[in-house]
C-alpha cells in the first residue's frame, strides 16, 4: 500500500502519464493525476503519493501553476515544494482564501440566526440590532461563526462570541431540521439578560424588569412582575427564560409580594417558562429574585 508522502520522481511516459520515484527501479503502474500540464519524458517532478493514487504537483525549474482563480475542479494547488496554496474565491460557493475568511460580513437588523447555515463569518456591531434579531443567544453585538459537518448541511454548528465587558462564547447545533438550544461554553459572566415577558403581562418597572444572569456556571434571578393580566387564585405563565438558562428540573419556591408576604408560588420550569400562581389576595407585584440554579 502506498504511504502518504512527498518525493521526487522522473516522468517515464506521458500518455498515459507514468513516473519512476527516486530510488525505485521501475515506473509506478498506477493512475497519475497531473496538476502541472505539458509534461515531457525525463522531466523531474514533485509528487504526492497517497492511498488513493499519485499527484504530480510541480516540475523542477517550473513549479505548479500559480493558485489564482478557483475552477470547478480546483479548490487549491500545491507549489513545487508541495505547499498548499488556496485559490481566490470567484463564485459564492468557491472555497475562500485565508484573507477572505478573516473578514466577516455584517449581520443586518432583525435577522434570524436560524437562517445562517452556510459556512462563514458574520459580525453584529450593534447591541440594538442583536436585540431586534431572532435566536441570538444574548442581546449583544458579536461574531457569528457557522460550520458544516457534512456537504449536505445535515449537521450545522454555530458559535457566537459577544464583545466588550459582556464577553461570552455560546455554541449550538442543527440536525435533522431542528436547531438545539444555545449553551454557554466560554466566558464567566453573561451579565443580566432580560426574561421575555409574555403578551398580556408586564414588568413592574423598567428598572425592576425580570432578568437572569449566568456567572461561573450558576444562574441568578432578579426583578419584579406587575400584577397586570393576573387575578387572585390563578396560575399564569408570565415569561420565558433566555435560551441556555433553563434549569434541568423545575425550580419551585415562593415569590415575594407587595404586602411583604410570600404566599404566591413561583416556578422556573425545565422548559424555560416562568410561572406565577397567585393566592387568594392579589399582590401589586411579584418578585422573582434570589433564586439560583445550574443548567446541568
Amino acid at each position: 500500500m502506498m504511504t502518504d508522502t512527498w518525493t521526487w520522481a522522473t516522468v517515464t511516459a506521458v500518455s498515459p502519464l507514468r513516473i519512476k520515484v527516486d530510488g525505485d527501479t521501475s515506473a509506478l503502474d498506477a493512475t497519475t493525476d497531473d496538476l502541472v500540464g505539458s509534461l515531457a519524458v525525463d522531466d523531474r517532478v514533485r509528487v504526492h503519493l497517497h492511498s488513493d493514487g499519485i499527484i504530480v504537483a510541480g516540475v523542477q525549474g517550473g513549479g505548479a501553476p500559480e493558485a489564482t482563480a478557483a475552477t470547478p475542479n480546483t479548490l487549491a494547488l500545491r507549489d513545487g515544494d508541495g505547499q498548499l496554496k488556496a485559490a481566490d474565491g470567484v463564485a459564492a460557493d468557491d472555497v475562500a482564501t485565508v484573507g477572505q475568511l478573516s473578514v466577516a460580513a455584517s449581520l443586518p437588523d432583525a435577522v434570524d440566526l436560524d437562517d445562517y447555515t452556510t459556512p462563514g463569518l458574520w459580525h453584529q456591531d450593534s447591541n440594538a440590532r442583536a436585540a431586534t434579531g431572532t435566536n441570538y443567544p444574548a442581546p449583544y453585538a458579536g461574531l457569528l461563526e457557522v460550520f458544516n459537518g457534512t456537504q449536505s448541511g445535515t449537521f450545522v454548528y454555530q458559535r457566537y462570541t459577544t464583545y466588550g465587558t459582556q464577553i461570552a462564547v455560546y455554541q449550538r447545533t442543527f440536525y435533522g431540521g431542528t436547531w438545539y438550544g444555545w449553551n454557554l461554553v466560554g466566558g464567566n459572566d453573561t451579565g443580566w439578560v432580560d426574561i421575555t415577558v409574555r403578551a398580556g403581562f408586564a414588568a413592574n418597572s423598567t428598572s425592576e424588569r425580570p432578568q437572569v444572569r449566568k456567572k461561573n456556571g450558576f444562574i441568578l434571578s432578579k426583578g419584579l412582575f406587575a400584577n397586570t393580566g393576573m387575578a387572585a387564585n390563578g396560575s399564569y405563565t408570565v415569561g420565558d427564560l433566555p435560551s441556555g438558562f433553563a434549569p434541568p428540573v423545575n425550580v419551585i419556591g415562593r415569590t415575594g409580594t407587595s404586602s411583604g408576604g410570600t404566599t404566591a408560588s413561583l416556578f422556573f420550569t425545565s422548559g424555560g417558562s416562568v410561572i406565577i400562581r397567585t393566592s387568594g389576595t392579589l399582590s401589586g407585584y411579584y418578585g422573582i429574585g434570589g433564586y439560583t440554579w445550574t443548567t446541568d
